[in-house]
């Protein structure tokens, strides 16, 4: 069986089109599928748009008590599965559904190594300072990240069931899904493949995230790869050596050596906080399979 997580918040105008696409894009593919829309509290028509779909026994709607955010709600959905492998999209029609097909087909064509296909924005039409975040993001990850994670991988992707399993374990409130994809298929020894797509606007040309939730989720990805620890140690390691350098400015040196102490506990902590949070993606577990 096939699994599609989606989940949603307040996205009453589109499900009817967004499931139907979904339908119509599983059934291309020989297999038996389900399709999981988790309603994040919303407060909208939401629910009862979801009941009425839900006449087709293929489509599981789970509703949760209280917002819990994107992250949280996608674990809930991967917990509800019960497919071989899942496939996770955005429920706000950035993700074009007619994808499906060709990451289930990465999936299979792909070397049993192989254990979860990300898709890869190749090209969106952002504001400039957003694609300067994005960039120095990036960067960062590239080069202190203990996992290999593709420029442009978001939520879009298939994973086989382990993987899966291990990611609904994560304890974080919010984070990139493809970095936490990354932890677990590093865990289980195995492979990421990528593919690229287009990734749409949102239906009503609308951010729901905004621009402190896209930080926050940045930051949460940073300390689930490991890179913003090392990017805190760097730094308590230049501001040391910048004090020693500063002999002649005592107050200067008093000021690099308080904020690298600073630097290097926040190091230490975030390093602690993120082991105790990942430590079930990240343990050994003979039911995995």
């Amino acid at each position: 069986m096939l699994s599609i997580v989606a989940p949603v918040y307040n996205e009453a105008s589109i499900l009817r089109e967004f499931v139907a696409r979904c339908t119509r894009a599983a059934e291309q593919r020989d297999l038996p599928f389900e399709l999981i829309i988790v309603d994040d509290a919303s407060t909208d028509d939401t629910p009862a748009v979801l009941a009425e779909l839900a006449r087709d026994a293929r489509v599981r709607p789970y509703r949760l008590p209280s917002n819990a955010g994107q992250f949280r709600a996608t674990q809930a959905g991967l917990r509800a599965t019960r497919g071989t492998w899942t496939v996770v999209l955005d429920g706000d029609l950035q993700d074009p559904p007619e994808e499906i097909p060709r990451l289930v087909d990465a999936l299979s064509g792909a070397a049993p190594a192989v254990l979860a296909v990300l898709a890869v924005k190749s090209h969106r039409a952002d504001p400039m300072v957003f694609m300067v975040g994005q960039y120095l993001f990036h960067r960062v990850q590239y080069a202190l990240s203990r996992v290999a994670l593709p420029r442009g991988a978001g939520t879009y992707c298939v994973m086989r069931r382990a993987v899966a399993r291990r990611v609904a374990m994560a304890e974080l409130a919010q984070a990139n899904l493809a970095a936490v994809v990354a932890v677990a298929v590093q865990a289980l020894g195995g492979k990421l493949a990528a593919v690229p797509y287009e990734k749409g606007p949102r239906y009503d040309r609308s951010g729901r995230v905004g621009w402190a939730g896209l930080v926050v989720e940045a930051l949460a990805s940073l300390a689930a790869t490991g890179a913003l620890s090392r990017l805190l140690a760097l730094k308590a390691i230049t501001l040391s050596a910048g004090a020693v350098a500063s002999a002649g400015h005592p107050r200067a040196r008093v000021a690099m050596l308080g904020v690298g102490a600073l630097a290097a506990t926040l190091a230490v902590g975030v390093g602690h906080r993120t082991r105790r949070a990942l430590a079930g993606v990240r343990a050994s577990d003979p039911g995995d399979g």
